[in-house]
């Protein structure tokens, strides 16, 4: 999709259509919305304010969503469907194997965005081994939007954690979630930035004895943080050491995805270049995709599957 965008606000005599909603927090952190117009370009795209998990509450992103949407001009359309990704308990999960987006959206039940219809992407739901997601859905909907015919795994980055698709015949077959993102933000040194990992050397180094060593995960971790607290490296360092020691552990915990196997991966920023960076080290470049571009594209295909309850 195109943008058209003028300082955050809707260009003049621009009429929007709909607006495309993510609730999942991606690597920018915080929900992020778009509006788009009949041609289908971006009007207006911003952050609203963190919403935890995208449950919807008072004074959560829906508060968020209406002064953002004020803002572009579009709070008096109640017409415009509101479609959101990543929204936890506005609609049943369903149940792989099957494609990512249902075949008819439905509007939430009782659920309105500043008055508007709300129509929730469904998570995806597995028995066994028990995993839920929601986010990843949208995301990998984007991906086969432009390659429909693709067979392999979609790795799905965002702010808390990690998804590994297997794709095939256009179903999700199988899923695996892993908590690394939680993890790295609950023994992170505080005010440190994620920087560049890829290119910082005790990101590297450490990402060896990682994917060498996953089993000693715990320890490796216990070690970055002893350092910093004995002043023997920087904070900068033990942010580079955690993920690295995260990552490792992840990708050999994740080997029969990524083994052999295309593999798509849908990030953004510097986490995305660590996952990749990692991948690269086991001989695998994935392909990517902009975690934006994804879910636009997901919500875009949900927009045609709209059906009023």
């Amino acid at each position: 999709m195109k943008s058209d965008v003028d300082g955050g606000r809707m260009v003049a005599n621009t009429v929007a259509d709909w607006v495309a909603l993510d609730l999942a927090e991606g690597a920018g952190g915080g929900a992020r919305a778009w509006v788009i117009d009949a041609q289908g370009q971006v009007a207006a795209e911003g952050r609203l304010p963190r919403a935890g998990n995208g449950a919807a509450a008072p004074g959560g992103w829906e508060a968020g969503l209406r002064a953002w949407l004020e803002g572009c001009g579009v709070a008096g359309a109640p017409d415009v469907p509101v479609l959101a990704a990543g929204a936890h308990g506005l609609a049943a999960p369903r149940g792989i194997p099957c494609p990512p987006l249902p075949e008819r959206l439905l509007p939430a039940s009782g659920g309105q965005a500043d008055g508007k219809r709300l129509f929730p992407v469904p998570g995806l739901l597995q028995a066994s081994p028990p995993d839920l997601v929601h986010g990843a859905a949208a995301r990998i909907a984007g991906w086969l939007a432009q390659a429909p015919a693709f067979d392999g795994v979609i790795l799905c980055l965002q702010a808390g954690g990690s998804t590994w698709a297997h794709v095939s015949a256009g179903e999700v077959v199988s899923f695996q979630s892993f908590l690394s993102g939680e993890i790295f933000a609950a023994l992170a040194p505080a005010g440190v930035d994620q920087g560049n990992l890829p290119e910082d050397p005790e990101f590297t180094e450490a990402l060896a004895g990682a994917q060498a060593r996953p089993e000693r995960l715990a320890a490796h971790l216990a070690g970055a943080r002893a350092a910093l607290e004995a002043g023997q490296i920087s904070p900068e360092a033990v942010r580079a050491r955690l993920a690295a020691a995260l990552i490792g552990a992840e990708l050999a915990a994740a080997r029969p995805y990524w083994l052999g196997r295309d593999l798509a991966l849908i990030g953004a920023g510097p986490l995305a270049g660590a996952y990749e960076a990692a991948l690269k080290a086991q001989g695998i470049t994935p392909a990517r995709m902009e975690e934006g571009t994804a879910v636009l594209a997901g919500l875009a295909v949900a927009r045609g599957r709209l059906r009023p309850r």
